[in-house]
């Protein structure tokens, strides 16, 4: 999901900085520094991040891009180019990203320009007329009825987790032919040769950052280079509280 509350990401932040080396989730321009990339999307973000950020303000969340410090030295990028990730076929199924994402080179700091070359927003992905359509209009309802903390919003949260709890993700991604192979299996691909690349020369344990949708393909790879599972430890990502009187 990339929500949640802030003392979840506060322990994932603290968990992570004990590691030598992050490996870390995220389509990118190859030329886009871990600065460069948070930038992108805490300054102005795509249409994705803010579908994100609307979803933080209904439930009181934070988004990860805002929440975890991606500039940290041991974060190590181990996922697709946009590049690799528009030629592997990521424009045809979600042509905006193709369109809005293709970067060149980084923007500057001060850079305010909205020209498609340079404006960070850009590489946030975009999202498609009929779904910015009708998400505009879930948009006004959740923040008139979500928009503070009250009984409505703790009944969401409820039916929110319920809902996520029980979607398969994977699945779901397999509804549209080739969309899981490309989001999950190619790209966990890039996850396994870049630890690969980092493993001769690691000092002490290299942690993997990805969303949950992407390790059971990920613990299989891992079995099958020697590694076995040892154990699993849950950290709550929002709480669920009894509706406010």
């Amino acid at each position: 999901m990339h929500v949640a509350d802030a003392p979840y990401f506060e322990a994932v932040q603290a968990e992570l900085d004990r590691y030598p080396v992050v490996l870390y989730e995220g389509v990118k321009p190859e030329e886009f520094s871990n600065e460069d990339f948070q930038k992108s999307f805490t300054e102005k973000g795509g249409d994705a991040a803010q579908l994100q950020r609307d979803l933080t303000g209904w439930f009181g969340f934070q988004y990860q891009l805002d929440a975890i410090d991606y500039t940290r030295k041991n974060f190590v990028h181990a996922d697709m180019s946009m590049a690799d990730f528009l030629a592997a076929g990521g424009g045809k199924f979600i042509p905006q990203v193709g369109e809005n994402a293709e970067v060149p080179t980084a923007p500057s700091v001060d850079d305010d320009t909205d020209t498609p070359t340079e404006a960070p927003a850009k590489t946030g992905g975009g999202l498609g007329a009929d779904v910015r359509s009708t998400w505009e209009k879930d948009k006004a309802i959740g923040d008139a009825v979500l928009g503070r903390p009250g009984p409505m919003r703790s009944m969401a949260r409820t039916m929110f987790a319920k809902t996520r709890g029980t979607t398969d993700i994977g699945r779901a991604l397999e509804m549209q032919p080739g969309f899981s192979e490309l989001i999950l299996i190619k790209r966990n691909e890039v996850v396994i040769e870049r630890l690969n690349e980092v493993l001769p020369e690691a000092t002490g344990p290299i942690a993997i950052f990805y969303g949950a949708a992407h390790m059971d393909d990920l613990q299989e790879r891992l079995e099958a280079m020697g590694y076995k599972r040892t154990g699993a430890r849950w950290l709550r990502a929002w709480a669920i509280r009894p509706p406010l009187r």
